[in-house]
């Protein structure tokens, strides 16, 4: 199976409604990229994600209730930080961070430099 490119508007809500399809439509091998910085790869196969105000605040949710409020924010201020390759690294830390039983107070540490 080819990995699927989702294309976002670089919105925040942006990235969550495509962490949301990411989740909804059970992808495992995926890449989520800003319309911005896009760079599209041989056999991948595109999917442009529109922003849903509902599923992004979902999402939202599910996330503050399985981090602290800490973890939360800083996974948003790591998203701010447009770094290349941020969403991927984001998508895999709610991937764990959902993966657990318990709510997750570890503070997420991420090398963007």
């Amino acid at each position: 199976m080819n990995a699927k490119n989702l294309i976002y508007d670089g919105t925040f809500d942006g990235f969550l409604s495509a962490i949301f399809y990411v989740f909804d439509h059970k992808l495992k091998s995926v890449t989520i990229q800003n319309e911005f910085t896009v760079q599209h790869g041989l056999f991948a196969e595109i999917e442009t994600i529109y922003t849903d105000e509902a599923k992004a605040n979902r999402v939202w949710k599910g996330i503050k209730s399985k981090l602290s409020s800490q973890g939360s924010y800083q996974l948003y201020y790591a998203f701010l930080s447009e770094q290349i390759g941020v969403e991927d690294l984001l998508l895999d830390y709610i991937r764990y961070a959902f993966s657990q039983q318990k709510k997750w107070i570890k503070i997420i540490h991420i090398r963007l430099f």
